[in-house]
């Protein structure tokens, strides 16, 4: 089981990159993810996840959705989230963490087309305001 955030403020969702050039998705603009531990809940899970790959604490909002990913087969859980700080230090997991906007997705390149997709759907129609 995976779990994801999309931490939104300010109407921008923070995007972040992989450092491992031996990842599948390396170079591509995600969402924070990561793998739920033995014993853990999934907002338990999302939480460390969140304080060790980017040193930031957040506050889960709603799941937004759940499903099956195409590509890796895992089930994956994507959280609306909220940062509870403003300072970003990313571990050495990722190469960049960014905060972008609507129009900034859009123009996004090297993103999967689903997500943003999901990105663009979810600011239009409002999915991440509180």
């Amino acid at each position: 089981m995976i779990v994801c955030a999309t931490i939104v403020e300010y109407h921008k969702v923070l995007l972040v990159m992989h450092a491992n050039v031996e990842k599948s998705d390396y170079g591509d603009w995600l969402l924070p993810a990561g793998s739920v531990e033995s014993g853990e809940t999934l907002e338990e899970a999302l939480k460390r996840e969140i304080s060790e790959e980017l040193g930031l604490r957040i506050r889960i909002i709603k799941k937004l959705v759940e499903h099956v990913d195409p590509y890796t087969k895992d089930r994956l859980v994507n959280f609306h989230c909220s940062p509870l700080a403003s300072r970003i230090e990313t571990s050495s997991e990722l190469s960049r963490a960014e905060w972008f906007d609507a129009k900034e997705i859009q123009a996004l390149e090297n993103i999967h087309v689903g997500l943003k997709q999901f990105l663009i759907d979810g600011f239009k129609n409002g999915a991440f305001e509180e």
